[in-house]
């Protein structure tokens, strides 16, 4: 039904197009009674729920929340951050603090629906204490927080991270729907026009008002699943300022190198205010010691904790004053983002606004070159220990470690786990990671790509300033060559493993050799490859739950793959349908609507990015 749906178009597209479009498509079908639901919540809250695991117990904790027209949805924002934030909550610290407890693991979450809210709370901790003690200790700890003065100076702070948020996620296009999925679909328009102007309008003396009275909701929640009314009148634009040191010109790229060997690339770009730098540390694998792989992994995932300049909370402080969103490892809870997961580089990626850009490239230089490795040791020995393990039962993993063995050599670099193994990270010791850090984070062995609208000499001027300054690479790491593997017609290497998964997961390919100017046509056919398997073997005999074709290659050699997760009754069926698709593809009579599709889609892929 055209009423009970929206479309969220972003681009630069001419509106009266868009409209004139939708409007030939949509706007002669008839709307329809859409469904009202009369949801009466009587349960009193606090609602819990008690998860035995192995060596720990979650408890998990319903509390009523606003609804989204809710007049406490705006102040319920603030109480929010202010008590439940993951780094910085005082309710979380308050329950992190009580050590009779054995908590390792604190998180909330947010739920609105128009007819209701929930706040869900999930507490983790040892399985010889007691459920009931830690149900009194998290009611307590939202009690204490009633008392909490909220001051000017934090709401102002806040105002600050969401408004530099909204400009952030608007840049990101190809994500913005599903970012805004949840708001958009209670919401409809008025996510857009309201919840900001919302926050900007919120006082301190509002936000105390309700963070006195929530815990007397607990046993009314009607009264936060009231509609009340919201103000229209302010909008994120002062913050999408642009630094005096923008210019407005074409898009530019500008390179420079410093003494150091630190080779820095800018992409001028005056469509936007918003700041990108990515760092790249080229060799990841091939810098590690054959037994302690993941230890990269591992240096990576202790940055951006504290300093030897600035302890946790200060440096937590400082990237919110600025809205800065940084990733310095792959999230390894999202399983299809890999592209940055490979033992051919390591990275870290920073984002602001451009008016923030000497205090970002100064926090980026503090944490690449000071963190505080002692402090978080520990902690984030623990987690790489916990993901290793995830990764040596994860079929997908194992199976790609295993080829890339048998295609590259036990050896070689790129047969490596990029987060290492249970071994090899309990091998590694504090000494080691400082070891690397001096040796890793280099001028010649790290590249700065920056997207922003500064111009070149403000940009160079000021990463010179700090970078500069970064020792130079006392260590020269070569990668061997990729050894080749299609060498004599109908020679085949098979290899296989077991690990207890109803999954079944196949990888097929070579190494070959060839001029490194047929890149592109490699890359074109074999895009075209991955999207007639995709057609045969998941949409038309469901065999596949995950597949493809890829192809990279360093200088002339080239690596060509084919993989496919399925079940374990279709592993043979699925290896001899791809061999099969091969060989009917070497024998296609592609069109140039077909080559066309196919570098349409290439390219769309690359402006996404």
């Amino acid at each position: 039904s055209p009423n009970n749906m929206i479309a969220l178009v972003v681009g630069d597209l001419n509106k009266e197009e868009i409209y004139q479009k939708f409007s030939e498509y949509f706007g002669s079908q008839s709307p329809k009674d859409i469904p009202v639901k009369n949801l009466a919540l009587e349960q009193t809250f606090p609602f819990y729920h008690l998860q035995q695991k192995e060596k720990t117990q979650i408890l998990t904790i319903k509390l009523p929340a606003p609804t989204f027209y809710s007049d406490a949805f705006i102040p319920f924002q603030f109480y929010n951050t202010l008590g439940l934030d993951s780094e910085t909550g005082r309710i979380i610290k308050d329950l992190k603090s009580r050590e009779n407890l054995q908590i390792t693991k604190v998180q909330s979450s947010y739920e609105f629906h128009p007819e209701f809210g929930l706040l869900n709370l999930q507490i983790e901790f040892g399985n010889e204490v007691d459920p009931e003690l830690v149900k009194t200790a998290a009611v307590a700890a939202f009690k204490n927080f009633d008392s909490f003065t909220v001051k000017p100076e934090n709401i102002e702070q806040i105002q600050k991270a969401e408004a530099i948020s909204e400009i952030l996620q608007t840049d990101k296009i190809l994500y913005y729907g599903f970012l805004k999925a949840q708001e958009l679909a209670v919401g409809g328009i008025d996510a857009f026009t309201r919840m900001i102007p919302g926050i900007f309008a919120a006082s301190a003396g509002a936000v105390n008002d309700f963070t006195g009275k929530y815990v007397t909701y607990w046993k009314q929640p009607s009264e936060l699943f009231e509609a009340g009314e919201w103000t229209e009148k302010v909008t994120v634009e002062p913050y999408r300022q642009k630094s005096e040191s923008s210019i407005k010109s074409e898009s530019e790229i500008f390179t420079h190198t410093f003494e150091n060997g630190f080779h820095t690339i800018l992409l001028q770009n005056t469509d936007n205010s918003v700041l990108s730098m990515h760092f790249l540390f080229k060799n990841r694998s091939a810098w590690e010691p054959m037994d302690k792989t993941g230890i990269i992994d591992f240096l990576h995932r202790s940055l951006f904790q504290s300093t030897e300049n600035m302890n946790k909370l200060e440096l937590q402080k400082a990237l919110n004053d600025i809205g800065a969103e940084i990733k310095t490892n792959d999230w390894d809870f999202i399983p299809y983002d890999d592209y940055y997961n490979v033992p051919q580089f390591s990275y870290i990626r920073f984002l602001t606004l451009d008016q923030y850009f000497e205090k970002a490239v100064q926090l980026s230089y503090d944490n690449i070159m000071y963190p505080n490795l002692e402090e978080s040791f520990d902690e984030s020995k623990t987690r790489m220990m916990a993901l290793a393990g995830r990764n040596q039962s994860n079929a997908r993993e194992m199976a790609e470690l295993q080829f890339s063995k048998v295609l590259f050599g036990e050896g070689h670099p790129y047969a490596r786990s990029v987060s290492g193994s249970v071994e090899t990270i309990e091998n590694i010791t504090l000494q080691d990671l400082q070891a690397i850090h001096a040796e890793y984070f280099t001028g010649g062995n790290t590249i700065l790509a920056i997207v922003s609208s500064l111009d070149s000499a403000t940009v160079f001027g000021l990463v010179s300033q700090y970078f500069g300054k970064m020792p130079t690479t006392t260590r020269e790491i070569s990668v061997p060559e990729i050894p080749l593997t299609l060498s004599e017609a109908g020679q085949t290497t098979s290899d296989s493993m077991q690990i207890g998964s109803q999954q079944s997961y196949v990888y097929l390919g070579y190494t070959f050799q060839a001029d490194p100017r047929y890149e592109m046509p490699l890359e074109i056919m074999t895009s075209m490859l991955s999207g007639k398997l995709a057609f045969s073997l998941r949409e038309q005999k469901g065999w596949a739950y995950r597949l493809g074709s890829r192809i990279s290659n360093w200088k002339d050699r080239y690596v060509f793959v084919n993989y496919i997760g399925t079940g374990r009754e279709t592993t043979q069926p699925a290896i001899q349908g791809i061999l099969q698709e091969i060989e009917q593809f070497k024998q296609w009579d592609f069109q140039e609507k077909d080559l066309q599709r196919v570098k349409n889609s290439i390219t769309a892929a690359l402006v996404r990015i």
